[in-house]
């Protein structure tokens, strides 16, 4: 019984998440439906992370200190991944198709990109 309603109990959140992002950034074309999509998921998945963060997250906006898995959620996954491991860390290079964009992590964190 207490699983039945945590289950009602998680899709009224969802619910609920989701008509905000709608309201937030509109729900008229698929880009805005697009937006408002990953905003609940970001919303959802990850309640640690600030609501302003998702909002930009929504909007495929990058910023400087951002987590890879902030960049992955924004921009989604890119066409090849330039690894480089010393004592330093890891430093990687994220490749974006021929757009000639590409994002640039040190342990994890957005420290640079070129368009």
């Amino acid at each position: 019984m207490k699983d039945e309603a945590f289950e009602v109990l998680a899709i009224m959140v969802l619910i609920i998440v989701g008509a905000l992002a709608m309201n937030y950034l509109g729900s008229g074309d698929i880009e805005n439906r697009y937006a408002a999509a990953t905003f609940t998921r970001c919303v959802s998945e990850h309640p640690d992370w600030r609501e302003a963060d998702c909002q930009r997250i929504s909007r495929q906006i990058i910023w400087l200190g951002m987590t890879d898995e902030q960049a992955r959620m924004s921009w989604l996954k890119p066409k090849k991944i330039n690894r480089s491991v010393g004592s330093w860390g890891v430093h990687e290079q994220w490749v974006y198709g021929d757009y000639g964009r590409y994002l640039y992590f040190e342990n994890g964190i957005l420290t640079s990109w070129q368009n």
